[in-house]
């Protein structure tokens, strides 16, 4: 934001600014307060907000103004945690009868699911475990989960999705 900022500087922290940096932190500077712009401009305060921003109609004559949709996007992106991307399965034990709700990365691997799955289903070990789903959208139709290297999204698992939690009695 310095370098936006300040339209002279030509070094920061003993290094020269390149042209393509000082692009890319303009254009950042300008998606950073484009809402705030946009509403100084709906409330009719475009006068304040330039005075905290002086460089600002700059920006908006260089890269045009900023479109509400596009800010917007950014920002629910932005402001996305790391828990909204997981998917919430069903974990059914058929022969203990249990189901659970578990949130789980779409990234998680077999071999660690496994792992997560052996605390649940104790004493039964990891490798004894046979994994399988079900889509919600084909009901009645389990698909075996046989590659521990493979991850969840692979197997195109995905909210409300149900995993069947086997073992192997050895």
């Amino acid at each position: 934001m310095i370098i936006a900022s300040v339209a002279t500087l030509k070094v920061l922290n003993g290094t020269e600014i390149a042209k393509t940096e000082r692009y890319g932190s303009e254009l950042d500077y300008l998606k950073m307060f484009g809402l705030n712009y946009l509403r100084a401009k709906k409330e009719g305060s475009l006068e304040a907000f330039f005075s905290r921003h002086p460089r600002y109609p700059k920006f908006v004559r260089s890269f045009g103004e900023p479109e509400e949709e596009e800010l917007e996007t950014a920002a629910r992106m932005a402001n996305a945690t790391l828990t909204s991307n997981f998917v919430e399965v069903n974990v059914h034990c058929p022969s203990r009868g249990t189901t659970t709700k578990r949130k789980l990365p779409p990234g998680l691997t077999l071999h660690k699911l496994r792992a997560l799955l052996q605390r649940m289903v104790r004493p039964v070990k990891a490798h004894q475990l046979v994994l399988s789903y079900s889509s919600a959208q084909h009901v009645g139709t389990e698909v075996p989960m046989d590659n521990d290297l493979r991850d969840l999204s692979f197997y195109g698992v995905t909210t409300g999705d149900t995993l069947f939690v086997r073992w192997e009695e050895k």
